[in-house]
Formats: C-alpha cells, structure tokens, sequence
C-alpha cells in the first residue's frame, strides 16, 4: 500500500506542471454556428486579441430559443435608448447526456487540435451557445453534472476519475492541486493528466462581454494601482469560510502596488457602495441586491469572486437574466472584467481555504490557470466569465522588432529582455499570418520567407521568459493599408481535390487568409481575386473560411461550402 501511494504522489507532483501557459497564438476558439451571437463574439474575440485567423473550431450545439416578447413601448417624453439586439435564442441548461457532449463539443475540438500538432494549443475558448454544464460519464440522475469548462479541460486525460461521477460521490482530488507552475507552451498535452484551460467568453449582453474583452486588453500587464476588497460573509454562513483567510491574504497584498480592505457584512444586501476603485472583489453570500455592482467602478483587470451557489448558472446569460442566486454577469455588465460562479450547488471542500487562486492571479497567472491550479476537487462546478488570457499582474518580457531587408530577403532584427528580475528570456518565435515561421535568437536577424511581402504579410514576434510564469510579450509589424469594405467569395469549381475561388471587392485588391482543417495546407494568405485551395478527399464536403486582412471597417468572416465530389 505504501509503494502505491508513493506511486500516486509521485504522478500528482509531475502532472502539477501541466498547466495552462502561453497567449494568443496558443488559444483555440469554439464557435457554435447554430448560435446567432456566437459568431460575433468569436470574430471579436479572434480580431482583438490577435489569435490566428484558423485557431477556430465550429461546432453545431441546439440551443432553447426564447419566447417572442412584444416590443418596448415608445416614451415621447424620453430620448430613444440603445437596445441591445436579441437573437432570440439560449444556450441550453445542459448537454442532455455526457455522450451528446462529446459528440457536439468535445470530439469536434480534440479533433482539430489533433490535427493542429503545431499549433500547441493550451487554451480553449467557448463562446456564447455552449451549455454552462455537462453530465458526468457515470451520470445517472440530474444532480450528477459538473461545469463545461472543466469537463471539457480533461478531454485528453484517461484517467477515469477525471470524467467519471457516479451517484452518491461528488468530487475527486484535482491532481494540479495545489501546483504554482504554469505549462511550456513548447510541450502541452504531456504528464499523466494532460489538461488544458478552458475559458467562457458570455455575459447578459454581446456588448457586456464585447466591454470585457477590452478591458482585459486594456489591463494587460498594467498592475492596477487600486484596491482589493475583503467582503465578509454574515456570521454562521458557510459561505464565509473564507473570513479566517483575510488577514494571510491582506499580508500577501502588501508588497504589491495595491491596498487592501476587509469590509464588514452588510445585512441590507448592499454589499459594496462608492468604491472608485475595485482592483479585485471577493465577498461570499447569496441573494444580494443586484442595483449594487453598479453602484462601484472597477478597474481593468478586476476579477469579482463569489462564493455561493448558481451564481453562474446558465440562466444568467439570458436576456434579461433570471434564476441562481443573483448572477453574477451583473457585474460584467456593470464594468468588472471577469467574473467567477458556480454553475450548480457547490460544496465548501471543494474550495481552496487559504484563496490561492487569488494568490496565483495577484502573483501574474492568467485568470484560466489561477483557477485550474487551485481547486482541490476536479471536475467541478467553478465556472470563469470572461476573458480567460486577463494578467494584469504578469511581467511581461520587453520586445522589439524591425523589418530590414527588401523584396525577397525580408529579415527581422529581434531584441527580447525578461522584466522578471530572476527570469530570462526562454525562446523566441516568429509568426506570420498566424502561422510559425520559425524560432529566433536575441540580438540576431531572423530571415523571412522568400514569399514574404510586407503589403500582405503580417509578422509578429513572441518572447517567453523562463519563469515559472512563462509569461509572454510581442511585437508585430504596421497593420495592412485598409483597401475593400465589400468582398464576396464565390466557389468556381471543384477538380481533382482543387477548389478553386473566385472573390470580388468594392475597391482594391483583397488580401485574405482562409482557413480549412481538412485541406492539405489547413491555412494561407493571399492577394488577389483568385485562388486555390487542395483538399486529399473530394468525395466529402468542405467549408473554407476567409478572413479579409485588408478590410476597411468590420467584415464578418466568409464562408464557402464545397460540395462533395460524385463518384
């Protein structure tokens, strides 16, 4: 018995590594194409934060449409309001059973990143039109759920625990816990319990979640100069298991460029009132007022925690939000950045006593892998709204670039530095259009394709310090010279596996990279109005994606469908 469990600690230890690590070029986005929002959520998402134009998964989850209301009437004596657009349609409460998941959601994204060895991907990003939660593989009653994300982080782990919930258990022992050490983007997927973050990109409103992304952007490595708010929980209620922790975390504050406050237990449900500046809020209580997030302002970057139960529930991103106790996507809407819930009833065991996932985030962790590294039971009910890449408090390397050279002999002079005092910098990569050119050295040129040009090519170099952080920092060429703001795509034939398009633009010559993970290249950029893309198999369909790098304003994404080939 000692032998074994000496065993088993020792594939505990090992697998604490295999976290998440990286930045954009490491994240994967799940886009439902039966969700109306899904998609512009996605094309955000991808757009802002610079993820490869290819890193996009789509899937087709049914969803619950809403019931038709009657318009809002006109008011003469006020001036007319933005409304928010209402696709008339919900996420469902959940997969129906763990088999429908992995055939809608979990298949289709091992799947592509199966077939994307390259691309090393650490984080996966569901958009809204994923269901929050998802039945176990044991499930045998409806209780017996746990949280998407999480599920979903365990795809490529065999162990069974980690997708197993037979009735009448509830968690299990989360094997990163508690682990302080971010993934090498070079080696993920490795350890015994291969994980990978998963983020859920959703709020009330497209536009909350739209403001959230900037916010995170904005907050970048920034280290607010705010204050992190304590609330207490009334006396007796399990939900302030974390009181006794306040004074350790107020301590762990101290060195960092923020102050703390620990705030008492308000009984009116007015829980935070005239705060102009929430760097971070954790309270635990159910059922508080839902006017009171909007009565603080909150910096870029501030994660709100709270911990009670549904307070993620999927009925808190519907319009207008109902059931859990009190969601907390009113605070998204209110201008926090992140927030956390519990998608059902949680438990008080499987929650870190002594908040290190606030220690993990307040020390430079992304927001994903603060979380991922710290619950003690795995897979559970804990859910993350928002930008999962939010690290307002990373140190991030410094890099320069310049492009010399001419036509044909493009090179890139690369100067990396680690901020971190006892970090140095761990690789360089190149990426053009999204796609890896090569690996760099520091102070030495880097040539670029022969193909390079730079009126169509994008280039950006990212640096990664040593740290136990592996935090990232970039730099990237002058975006393209804005040319069409129309552009159509039409398929002109399909032969011997070569489907060949034809695209029309307002003005100029579009420049676009396309995207197809069954084709022989899966990606590429090109200019002009005709182009071909390879496939191996022409007696299936096919869907191509085309992003216009050179457009003028917001063009959606174009998709063309590619008939299969009759035998």
């Amino acid at each position: 018995m000692r032998a074994s469990i000496l065993a088993a600690l020792v594939i505990a230890m090992a697998a604490s590594r295999a976290l998440a690590g990286g930045g954009p070029e490491n994240v994967l986005v799940v886009q439902n194409d039966l969700c109306p929002e899904s998609g512009e959520i996605a094309r955000y998402y991808i757009e802002k934060r610079d993820v490869p134009r290819h890193h996009v998964v789509h899937v087709e989850i049914p969803g619950a449409p809403r019931p038709k209301k009657d318009p809002p009437k006109k008011d003469p004596k006020k001036p007319p309001q933005p409304v928010e657009t209402d696709d008339g349609w919900d996420a469902k409460e959940r997969f129906g059973s763990y088999a429908e998941y992995q055939q809608q959601l979990e298949t289709p994204v091992k799947k592509w990143i199966e077939g994307h060895p390259a691309e090393r991907i650490t984080i996966v990003v569901l958009t809204r039109g994923v269901p929050a939660c998802t039945p176990t593989r044991n499930a045998k009653a409806d209780e017996i759920v746990r949280c998407t994300t999480h599920m979903l982080a365990a795809m490529f782990c065999e162990q069974a625990e980690m997708k197993e919930g037979p009735e009448g258990t509830y968690g299990k022992d989360n094997p990163f816990y508690p682990a302080d050490e971010s993934i090498d983007p070079k080696k993920p997927l490795k350890g015994a319990y291969p994980m990978l973050c998963v983020g859920y990109l959703d709020a009330f409103t497209v536009a909350d979640i739209k403001r959230a992304i900037d916010l995170s952007i904005v907050s970048d490595g920034k280290r607010p100069d705010g204050t992190v708010y304590l609330g207490k929980s009334a006396e007796k209620d399990p939900r302030g298991m974390y009181n006794p922790a306040f004074p350790k975390l107020v301590e762990f504050i101290k060195p960092l460029s923020l102050k703390s406050e620990i705030v008492e237990h308000s009984p009116d449900n007015i829980l935070l009132k005239g705060k102009k500046d929430v760097a971070l809020y954790a309270y635990g209580q159910a059922g508080w007022d839902d006017k009171f997030p909007a009565m603080n302002t909150y910096q870029p970057g501030c994660l709100v925690d709270n911990l009670t139960s549904v307070a993620l529930t999927w009925r808190a991103f519907t319009v207008p939000p109902g059931g859990g106790q009190t969601p907390m996507t009113h605070f998204l809407a209110a201008g926090a950045t992140v927030v956390h819930g519990c998608v059902r009833e949680p438990m008080t065991a499987a929650w870190d006593r002594e908040y290190a996932h606030l220690q993990r985030y307040l020390s430079g962790y992304n927001v994903a892998e603060s979380f991922l590294m710290t619950h003690p039971w795995f897979p559970w009910m804990n859910l993350v709204a928002g930008d999962p890449l939010t690290q307002p408090f990373a140190l991030r390397p410094t890099v320069k670039a310049e492009l010399t050279g001419a036509k044909e002999a493009w090179k890139l002079r690369i100067t990396a530095v680690a901020t971190r005092p006892e970090a140095k910098i761990g690789s360089i990569e190149v990426f053009v259009d999204g796609v890896k050119a090569g690996d760099a050295k520091e102070g030495e040129d880097f040539a670029l394709d022969k193909a390079f040009d730079p009126a169509v090519n994008q280039w950006k170099v990212v640096a990664t310090d040593d740290s136990k952080y592996r935090t990232q920092g970039s730099a990237r060429g002058e975006a393209l010279k804005p040319g069409p703001s129309k552009v159509t795509a039409k398929l002109d034939g399909f032969y011997k596996g070569s489907a060949a398009l034809r695209l029309t633009a307002d003005k100029g010559e579009p420049v676009v990279t396309w995207a197809a993970p069954d084709s022989k290249d899966k990606v590429g950029t090109v200019k002009g109005s005709r182009f071909s893309v390879q496939f191996e198999d022409e007696t299936v369909p096919h869907v191509i994606w085309l992003w216009v790098r050179n457009a003028k304003g917001d063009v959606a994404p174009i998709r063309v469908d590619v008939p299969a080939k009759k035998k």
